[in-house]
């Protein structure tokens, strides 16, 4: 009956005795028959077993070791301090447990030997360590991998020739042993089969080098013969860069398919396989086979390492997304709609500059997050890149662009590839993985994402939109993207990159402290034109009066406007509207139109009751009394000079012009010299005819004066 037990005897637990008649014995250890936990004890053995198995042998024979058989229960021998028991006098209910004596007395030497192969094992593996170093010269064509493998399979079998001399020589039992030893090394390159052990050994010893007796299994294997035909290569490659992506497999069937049409010499799929992995096929047919802007030929496309911006402002970078928040219900439409987001980034500090929001993107949210942008800087950059987005071809967009490399020298680039705008798009990602993970409506990165953390359980978005049906919106979402991408710019790099761990600066610190020295200014009247509203108006009364959102508003002129320009164009901001920027009138297209003036704000003055604004009042009539007296010292000035001309009009010109011209006419005739009338050194009038045009003159007199 097999063991309940098993538990394999040792070298000590099982000893076979010859009997007189020529019989074995086999005697089992106390300790193993209470390591098989049959409820035997070495107290039971000791006060019990042993005592009443005495008293059945003769008192001349109690004190031996070994005791006679008197067919008692738990017959005992002491041998070496260990007491033993005849299998033959154990009870039954013990023997069903344990198997035969034969059995237990094989399996306590296979143990004996299983210490020997151990033993070998380990003088094996230390040898190896010491000679396998001067095999790796011999086989430096090898990969690494195999250099070594091969080395140590040459140290073992130069041990195990070495070793088998010292004994009986390469025997089969010497061989059977080390192959055991060697399965439990686990080598490659040499055999554990004893018999094909001896044959490596027998070449050594015949005199062949260790190292060409070990090699690998098919080197210099000629049954696999290698195919070489250009054509059927050609159609491998042609169908692999295929924009369609097939498969290694249907590109093998095809192939095979013309080879048999052809009448050519089908290669084997091992062929196929082989030179569809090679690192050149991928290298050439990767563009083809997954598309210049693909993700899996982004390891085969050429790159150029760039630096960063060396100042602020050398480069802004300008980029709308959608926000990676759950959506919300539209009320009017019943659709869900997503958030979307244009960001202007510097590219030196990482600063985020400008920031719009819209549910659709257009030229209009571009043209307001970079207006935000220069409110919030000051300057425009050097560099301004952008990708073609929605109404990039707009004559709205063009116009402003024109204007901004026109007015300002900003560099304008267009790029039609993510790596155009690198940082940026690095960014997008840093925003979701860091400063996004903190809000409750944020639900994981893109679809293409493979990340582990890229996706937010079904489970949890459905309970978070249920969450948010009452309380979400354009609106809180909307702030809520503000509030992360504040945070971003107000966040310490270190805090949260390791790559600028010692970087202990938030992003707008960076942007405040660095030098600016390729920037492009951009004044007040400049960034109206860019950003601002253009309307025609009219000047009249000194002003302008016209109508901006429903409400009326009126801007004082300045004096060369209201005599040069009757109409202007006006451009204006709808956040500051307390001056406005002048524009002649049809150059409203033009890239650099010239400023002509500021209008500022003019309030109604209040001229009735207790809130009567007199000071006021007096303050316009300053103004209005200046244009006025600016006006006559112009006409005055024009009307000034005297001409002849005047005499042809007989009584149709004004009496004091046409006696001045007179007055010229006659001197020029007395003295031959023309007088010029109000010229520096001149003889002048008596009479100020502005003063008294209808006085009378004695003109004799003046000339007898003169003389």
């Amino acid at each position: 009956m097999t063991s309940l037990v098993k538990i394999q005897p040792d070298t000590n637990d099982v000893i076979r005795m010859r009997e007189r008649d020529g019989s074995y014995t086999y005697w089992i250890g106390e300790e193993y028959l209470i390591s098989l936990e049959m409820g035997l004890t070495e107290i039971n053995f000791r006060t019990r077993y042993r005592k009443d198995y005495r008293a059945t042998v003769s008192a001349a024979k109690q004190d031996k070791d070994l005791l006679p058989n008197t067919g008692a229960e738990w017959r005992y021998m002491k041998n070496a301090g260990k007491f033993y028991y005849a299998m033959a006098n154990i009870p039954a209910k013990y023997l069903a447990v344990l198997e035969s004596g034969e059995e237990l007395y094989k399996q306590a030497q296979s143990k004996v030997k299983q210490h020997k192969v151990i033993d070998l094992k380990e003088t094996v593996k230390a040898e190896i360590q010491v000679r396998a170093v001067k095999y790796y010269s011999h086989y430096n064509s090898y990969k690494t991998l195999h250099i070594e493998r091969l080395a140590q399979a040459c140290a073992a079998l130069e041990t195990c020739i070495e070793l088998a001399q010292d004994n009986d020589g390469v025997t089969c039992a010497w061989c059977m042993q080390f192959g055991a030893a060697l399965e439990m090394l686990e080598l490659n390159y040499l055999p554990t089969n004893w018999r094909r052990l001896k044959q490596k050994a027998d070449e050594v010893l015949s005199g062949k080098p260790v190292h060409e007796v070990i090699d690998l299994p098919r080197a210099n294997n000629q049954n696999r013969r290698l195919l070489y035909d250009q054509e059927i290569e050609a159609w491998v490659m042609q169908m692999r860069s295929y924009g369609a992506n097939y498969t290694g497999a249907h590109i093998t069937r095809k192939v095979q398919q013309l080879c048999e049409l052809t009448g050519k010499n089908t290669p084997s799929e091992s062929w196929f396989k082989e030179l569809l992995a090679a690192p050149e096929t991928k290298f050439l047919t990767s563009a083809g086979r997954h598309g210049d802007r693909g993700r899996k030929g982004g390891d085969y496309r050429l790159h150029t390492p760039v630096e960063i911006a060396l100042f602020a402002g050398d480069c802004w970078q300008i980029d709308g997304t959608r926000v990676n928040f759950v959506p919300w219900k539209n009320d009017k439409t019943g659709r869900e709609e997503h958030l979307y987001m244009v960001c202007v980034r510097d590219v030196h500090s990482g600063s985020i500059l400008g920031v719009e929001y819209c549910l659709n993107e257009d030229r209009w949210v571009y043209l307001s997050a970079l207006e935000m942008a220069v409110k919030n800087a000051g300057y425009l950059p050097y560099e301004l890149a952008i990708d073609r987005f929605p109404g990039h071809n707009t004559p709205e967009w063009k116009l402003v662009e024109k204007r901004m490399e026109t007015l300002v020298g900003v560099k304008v680039s267009y790029k039609h590839k993510a790596t155009g705008k690198a940082q940026l798009e690095r960014w997008f990602g840093t925003l979701q993985t860091v400063f996004f993970q903190e809000s409750a409506y944020y639900y994981g990165e893109g679809i293409r994402s493979n990340r582990e953390y890229a996706h937010r359980s079904p489970e949890h978005l459905k309970s978070v939109t249920k969450m948010g049906r009452k309380e979400w919106s354009f609106d809180t979402a909307m702030a809520e993207a503000n509030w992360c991408i504040k945070a971003y710019n107000e966040t310490k790099l270190s805090t949260y990159s390791r790559k600028h761990k010692m970087v202990e600066y938030s992003p707008l610190e960076l942007h405040a402290t660095c030098e600016k020295k390729n920037v492009r200014q951009c004044p007040n009247h400049h960034r109206a034109l860019l950003f601002g509203l253009v309307k025609e108006v009219t000047v009249r009364n000194g002003m302008i009066r016209t109508e901006i959102q429903k409400t009326e508003y009126f801007y004082n002129v300045g004096y060369d406007v209201i005599k040069s320009h009757p109409k202007v164009l006006m451009a204006y901001d709808l956040n500051d509207l307390t001056q406005v920027y002048l524009y002649p009138v049809g150059t409203e297209l033009e890239y650099a139109p010239a400023s002509i003036g500021v209008a500022t704000s003019q309030q109604r003055v209040q001229v009735f009751g207790p809130d009567a604004n007199m000071r006021g009042l007096g303050k316009h009539k300053g103004r209005m009394n200046q244009i006025e007296a600016q006006r006559q010292a112009d006409l005055t000035a024009a009307i000034d000079k005297g001409s002849p001309v005047q005499l042809l009009l007989g009584g149709l010109g004004r009496k004091g012009q046409q006696e001045v011209s007179e007055t010229a006419a006659y001197y020029d005739e007395m003295i031959g010299e023309p007088q010029v009338i109000g010229s520096e050194g001149a003889s002048t009038l008596p009479i100020n005819f502005e003063a008294h045009p209808d006085e009378e003159i004695d003109f004799s007199s003046y000339v007898l004066d003169q003389m």
